[in-house]
């Protein structure tokens, strides 16, 4: 990936997480589960739980991975696995509370915290404490 797709998603971080917080409080706080119709196999809202605990433990982690105090968010990441499987339930009570979404849930942490090592080597140039991301004529770290 060329690396002025890396400083831009570096630039954009706030933004990328405020929006997939919004989008996530929305798929987990709707008053309406996901169709049964749009799902292609029975257990289809766990993978749905993955997918949506992973993005928000990778855009945490990318928001706070320049502090000191960044791998904080990794314990509170997995305290929200139970705790918005039940509030979803509490604000929400057409939803069902389920020991599976919270398994899920947190196999979506898991999985981004297997993932962010990997992931983090490549933004660690543009969080450095008072590095200011290289400009276009800078060949950079990625050429």
């Amino acid at each position: 990936m060329p690396k002025f797709l890396f400083r831009s998603i570096w630039t954009a971080r706030p933004v990328l997480f405020l929006a997939y917080l919004v989008l996530f409080s929305y798929g987990m706080f709707s008053a309406r589960p996901p169709s049964v119709l749009l799902m292609p196999f029975p257990q289809w809202d766990k993978v749905l739980h993955v997918m949506a605990f992973l993005g928000l433990s990778l855009c945490t982690s990318l928001l706070l991975m320049a502090r000191p105090w960044g791998w904080l968010a990794w314990p509170v990441l997995l305290a929200a696995a139970p705790l918005t499987e039940y509030l979803q339930h509490v604000l929400q009570p057409r939803r069902d509370f389920s020991l599976g979404d919270i398994v899920a849930n947190a196999i979506g942490v898991l999985l981004a915290a297997g993932l962010w090592p990997g992931l983090r080597l490549l933004f660690l140039p543009f969080a450095e404490p008072g590095h200011v991301a290289p400009d276009a004529d800078d060949p950079g770290p990625f050429t």
